[in-house]
């Protein structure tokens, strides 16, 4: 493994939550990311409801480190990732030395990632109904970009029905379901989100009430390996501290 320079630090940044287990699945993951890469180096924030904030988490290491690394672990281009994010790193200009890396990509890491673990777990001769959703969001791009990679995994999984929805909207993707699937086809839940936070919980609750039995439901995006090795090498194609 490469080592980290001492006057280098890694920021993992995540939205935070109301359910207590997203914090302590980030933190969970900043452990890991220590052990790993066999450095104490590595912090976590939040945007909001859950401490430290962006703010804070900078404001304690700013002056102590040559150079800090953000990493934001979202996967949409919504206004959290686009406006918030870059206007309170806007407030450190002045600093040079902090390296915004590029999000997880939906299409190109998540998408076969997922393609992968989905055909190993389906079974031939059942039927299938894909569901996919996300927090709520007013940008159309998120909307676009979560429509693109339901069609794009249904289509790698050889389904012919699929569907998606912002959490809060579980309701307009029951009603399709109900009309084509048969009383012994399955529905594929797979809400899209890093940890499992308030929304996700909400989501997964609504569907398993409804479905019961008749439901695979995906966990939150770092529960898996190979989502996991992919921050790790996203990591490594950025940090110009590895050697």
């Amino acid at each position: 493994m490469v080592q980290i320079n001492n006057d280098v630090a890694i920021i993992i940044c995540g939205h935070g939550s109301r359910n207590t287990n997203y914090k302590a699945s980030l933190v969970k993951l900043t452990n890991e990311l220590k052990v790993r890469f066999k450095s104490k180096n590595f912090f976590y924030c939040f945007i909001e409801i859950d401490s430290p904030l962006i703010e804070e988490c900078l404001n304690s290491l700013i002056k102590n480190y040559k150079r800090i690394y953000f990493f934001p672990l979202f996967i949409f281009d919504g206004k959290h990732y686009k406006i918030d994010i870059h206007h309170t790193l806007s407030k450190y200009k002045n600093y040079r030395k902090i390296v915004l890396i590029d999000k997880i990509s939906l299409l190109k890491d998540i998408l076969p990632i997922f393609s992968s673990i989905l055909k190993d777990q389906l079974e031939k001769g059942k039927e299938y109904y894909l569901i996919t959703s996300c927090s709520p969001s007013n940008d159309e791009e998120v909307k676009q970009q979560l429509l693109r990679y339901t069609k794009l995994l249904s289509q790698n999984l050889g389904l012919s029905y699929y569907d998606q929805h912002f959490v809060g909207q579980e309701s307009s993707s029951v009603s399709k379901v109900e009309r084509i699937i048969s009383p012994n086809g399955y529905v594929i839940l797979h809400p899209i989100f890093f940890f499992d936070g308030f929304l996700s919980k909400k989501n997964v609750l609504f569907f398993e009430k409804i479905f019961k039995k008749n439901i695979l439901i995906l966990k939150p995006l770092v529960f898996y390996k190979k989502v996991k090795d992919a921050i790790e090498i996203k990591l490594l194609r950025n940090f110009e501290v590895f050697e």
